[in-house]
């Protein structure tokens, strides 16, 4: 393996983590923003686990999350992979 690849791959696995750390601490803030009501109706009705709606795409996350995460979205942005890859890649290479 090349060593630019495996310094890549470290570097990516470190943002990954900072990644999940970061979704944690959003979630259990909604949670207690939301008193705990993330999921709409039909997505209860579906199974729809609050969690995901974090973490899968965004128009499945809209679809099934309730008002009250809705509002919490409008205040505190739904944190995509993508974007905090961006944000994360300007901080450690400013």
């Amino acid at each position: 393996m090349s060593a630019i690849f495996t310094q890549a791959a470290s570097l990516w696995s470190q943002m990954k983590a900072d990644y999940d750390d970061a979704i944690e601490a959003q979630i259990r803030r909604a949670e207690a923003e939301t008193n705990g009501a993330m999921v709409s109706r039909a997505g209860r009705e579906r199974g729809v686990d609050a969690e995901s709606l974090f973490t899968g795409p965004e128009a499945r996350a809209k679809k099934y999350a309730s008002d009250e995460l809705l509002a919490f979205w409008a205040v505190h942005p739904r944190l995509r992979l993508d974007e905090f890859e961006e944000q994360w890649a300007g901080m450690m290479f400013a």
